[in-house]
């Protein structure tokens, strides 16, 4: 097992609970079979860190230092979609995206990318995902639109357990 580590969006409470309504009305609807992931960790990956056996003190110590020289807006996420992704395994991601991402979500991934200096091992598709299913959703299938009012960010630590840690949160101007 082993330590990953992220920087998230997360949504605020009134949006989270929007959208585990969302999840938990579509799952039936689409016919997936599996568990919907718990509402307490729906987030979007902004840039993945790495997996590491143990946890990283160092790692954690330097992007600690360096978020907290970014400089970023705000902006608004709206979801409109549900898909999945390509899976290597036999059980795929599904997801909640955007049709269209906004710029300024590319913009500060990639800031985040070139600040922490760890590369992206696939290109950067904003998303979140609310179930690993081994059924999968073959056309993308248009959602009422949920908006996320991005406002601040955050490092995470994903335990063997499972279990999420959000180490720090940096808010956004």
């Amino acid at each position: 097992m082993s330590y990953r580590y992220f920087l998230a969006l997360f949504p605020n409470a009134v949006e989270r609970d929007q959208c585990a309504r969302v999840v938990t009305g579509l799952q039936p609807l689409l016919a997936l079979r599996g568990t919907c992931i718990d509402a307490s960790k729906l987030h979007l990956t902004l840039h993945f860190l790495g997996r590491y056996e143990n946890e990283n003190a160092a790692l954690e110590t330097a992007v600690t230092t360096t978020c907290s020289w970014i400089e970023a807006d705000r902006f608004t996420l709206t979801f409109d979609r549900a898909s999945s992704l390509a899976a290597r395994r036999a059980v795929a991601p599904c997801v909640l995206e955007p049709t269209v991402a906004p710029p300024a979500l590319r913009a500060f991934a990639d800031q985040l990318q070139a600040a922490t200096g760890i590369a992206r091992d696939q290109e950067f598709r904003p998303h979140v995902t609310w179930l690993h299913s081994r059924d999968r959703i073959a056309i993308p299938v248009n959602i009422a639109a949920m908006t996320w009012s991005c406002e601040s960010f955050s490092l995470v630590r994903s335990a063997p357990d499972r279990y999420y840690r959000i180490l720090r949160t940096w808010r956004l101007l």
